[in-house]
């Protein structure tokens, strides 16, 4: 375990620290030996990613007020590693996903339980950073990583995702990738925070009213559903690649994301 303390900065001032961006990557696939492989590459790449970037272990905690009165978060030790969940659900399944392979993919298909923090506890938690979960359905298989919205926002998850993929593949990570990580993918208190705040809009909200019971399922989950072609990726690729300098090397994700919603 990491011995960690670092004080956050989030967007929003709310006091509720349980709710996470969650990104899904769903494979239509044939069952295979080879998840075996793939699910002892993420737990390999887990252990990269989290000795060059041991805040993804932690968990965020509340730790009263500043002086302006606002909200203070940390991050705080609890794993070596973030956990990662696997599922095997090919025999009980009820449906088969290959049927499906030339038809629109319905969203309902995608639900509660692919997502890895089933449930919250409102006063101690814990709020892990990130957490990572793999379900096998016949035909399909559901990866799906949550990132604690107090700690960074999709543009940061999909960075974390990014160097994900790298730690995986056994890749080095360039000095540019872990400075850029360092100051841009999570919201800590420190110099470039007016810079990450130009980047990204600052909305502040007022805390929403929990419901009586924790029951993950009867909180709303929105999705948002993209699918896309080869072509589409490059496109993508080639958008994020042609920067005048080094230093300019973000992406916004809305931005790129829109092409395909328009």
């Amino acid at each position: 375990m990491f011995d960690l303390d670092i004080e956050l900065d989030p967007l929003t001032n709310r006091v509720y620290l349980g709710e996470y961006y969650n990104l899904c990557f769903v494979f239509l696939t044939k069952p295979s030996s080879s998840f075996a492989e793939f699910v002892s590459g993420i737990y390999q790449g887990l252990e990269r990613h989290s000795e060059q970037f041991p805040w993804i272990t932690g968990q965020v905690k509340n730790d009263g007020y500043t002086k302006q009165e606002d909200n203070k978060y940390r991050i705080i030790p609890f794993h070596t590693a973030p956990r990662f969940q696997v599922e095997n659900h090919q025999k009980p399944s009820q449906f088969d996903f290959r049927s499906v392979v030339d038809e629109d993919f319905l969203m309902a298909w995608i639900n509660g339980n692919d997502v890895p923090i089933q449930e919250f506890s409102l006063d101690s938690g814990p709020f892990p950073v990130m957490e990572l979960k793999f379900i096998i359905e016949k035909g399909t298989s559901v990866l799906t990583i949550s990132g604690n919205s107090k700690v960074f926002d999709m543009t940061g998850l999909c960075m974390i995702i990014r160097m994900l993929a790298k730690a995986c593949s056994q890749e080095s990570f360039t000095s540019l990738e872990i400075s850029g990580m360092e100051n841009h993918a999570a919201f800590f208190h420190n110099d470039n925070k007016m810079q990450r705040h130009d980047r990204i809009p600052v909305r502040f909200v007022p805390d929403l009213l929990l419901p009586q019971t924790t029951s993950f399922q009867e909180r709303n989950i929105k999705w948002a559903l993209f699918s896309f072609d080869q072509d589409a990726l490059q496109d993508i690729k080639d958008m994020s690649m042609s920067i005048d300098s080094l230093s300019q090397y973000l992406v916004d994700t809305d931005k790129a994301l829109t092409a395909f919603v328009l």
